[in-house]
């Protein structure tokens, strides 16, 4: 009898200790979004094959700077970073990453810019002009 509570203890233990392992774990099906916001803005979206978000780099111009960079994590726990690379004219590529701390506040870029993408997991977006949709 007590084996038998111990056994059926230990399965449902396991199951569910498995089953928030497997919630917890990254989207392995995502497809990528890309919109223009009017003119002068365009977001990259990652979003998992049940159609919720994943993260977002939403990078917005102006005829002068400072330009401004939005990364935003939707979900906290999947262990999958979110992060934008910049062409810097002058400076190369330069990485920006998710971070608490400054969301919801946009990164400002003060330089000229060439080119940006969206990185999720991993995964890099195409590279998109930096002054136009």
């Amino acid at each position: 009898m007590v084996r038998r509570f111990l056994a059926q203890a230990i399965t449902v233990i396991v199951v569910v200790a498995t089953g928030l392992v497997a919630s917890a774990e990254a989207a392995l099906a995502f497809r990528r979004q890309v919109t223009c916001n009017g003119v002068y803005a365009r977001t990259i979206t990652y979003i998992a094959d049940n159609g919720k978000p994943l993260g977002e780099v939403q990078w917005s111009w102006f005829a002068s700077a400072p330009h401004s960079l939005y990364i935003r994590d939707f979900n906290l726990y999947d262990g999958a970073d979110v992060s934008a690379r910049v062409d810097a004219v002058e400076g190369g590529v330069i990485q920006y990453d998710w971070d608490i701390l400054v969301d919801p506040d946009p990164y400002l870029i003060y330089y000229p810019v060439r080119k940006f993408r969206a990185v999720w997991n991993g995964y890099a977006s195409d590279w998109y002009p930096a002054n136009s949709c």
